[in-house]
């Protein structure tokens, strides 16, 4: 299970480094974990053994492909700019810490 909680933290930080600075993996950051929050409306409502197949099928292959970019390419180029904590803040859940 991931904390909701850390995934609002982290992508609020890129979200506000995505404007302030206009930076390119930042933004692209905030689209990865939008898309993630897109499907978390669209099974608003459900009950929990509805959503666990929902998640399954949609967030996770977007989440592991997520950890692996942020793992790789985004990190290193986020701790030259010393924003390497916000990537932690949403690696942290996904247990690739």
């Amino acid at each position: 299970m991931i904390k909701a909680a850390c995934w609002a933290l982290g992508s609020r930080k890129f979200f506000d480094l995505a404007r302030l600075s206009k930076a390119p993996i930042a933004a692209e950051s905030v689209n990865r974990v939008d898309v993630l929050f897109a499907i978390e409306r669209e099974i608003n409502g459900l009950i929990a053994k509805e959503r666990l197949p929902a998640r399954q099928e949609s967030s996770r292959p977007l989440i592991v492909d997520l950890a692996m970019w942020l793992r790789g390419t985004a990190r290193q180029a986020l701790h030259e700019q010393r924003h390497d904590q916000r990537v932690q803040l949403l690696l942290e859940p996904l247990g690739c810490t």
